[in-house]
């Protein structure tokens, strides 16, 4: 799968015709059709270009990151090989090869501001929820209200199929954070633990 961006919106054509089939592509499409199955070649220069982005995988120290771009090379390899078979040619050339070397490359780059922008995206989601949930403790520790539970918190969102997925994350960052902490409470004889504000505690 290759990612690319079009910055443009592209206007439908209507000058396209019905008219024959030109003759010049349908003997080119014959000459392909003719081709005997062969193996194609790599240049030294080509095959330059494919080891270098080999190494520069291998080079990748974090095994997950490794796997996300574990197809680069190859994409490479699978690109420069059909420019060559539609060129009628039988060695891939460098110049072909720093083509597909190009085109990846532009996906890649693609992919990695698609991950950045849904990891921002995420960033202002968790922040929005995170600020909800701490309005619902800080007001129940304001009015003296019982400090709510987890429990009760998960219940306001079991709707929201959006947050309450983040609720998980939301906790443990506002714990971590001391934004809040849980403590135990007696509710009519039972026990049980509910948020208040950090700087409420004890009082």
């Amino acid at each position: 799968m290759m990612l690319y961006e079009e910055t443009k919106v592209l206007r439908y054509r209507l000058d396209y015709s019905t008219e024959d089939f030109p003759l010049a592509l349908s003997n080119q499409l014959g000459k392909l059709n003719a081709l005997k199955k062969h193996k194609l070649q790599w240049s030294p220069g080509a095959r330059e270009i494919f080891e270098a982005a080999q190494d520069r995988l291998q080079s990748i120290s974090d095994d997950r990151e490794r796997v996300l771009w574990g197809r680069t090379p190859a994409k490479i390899m699978q690109i420069a090989s059909i420019c060559t078979a539609s060129l009628l040619a039988k060695t891939i050339e460098r110049s072909t090869a720093e083509i597909a070397e190009q085109l990846v490359s532009s996906s890649d780059q693609m992919f990695v501001r698609g991950i950045d922008k849904a990891n921002q995206y995420r960033v202002l989601e968790h922040a929005d929820l995170r600020r909800e949930v701490m309005a619902l403790i800080t007001d129940a520790h304001r009015t003296n209200a019982p400090p709510p539970t987890q429990a009760e918190i998960k219940a306001k969102y079991k709707t929201n199929a959006k947050h309450k997925r983040a609720l998980a994350d939301v906790f443990e960052d506002i714990e971590q954070n001391l934004s809040a902490t849980l403590i135990d409470v007696h509710t009519k004889g039972r026990k049980r633990k509910g948020y208040v504000p950090y700087e409420g505690v004890g009082s």
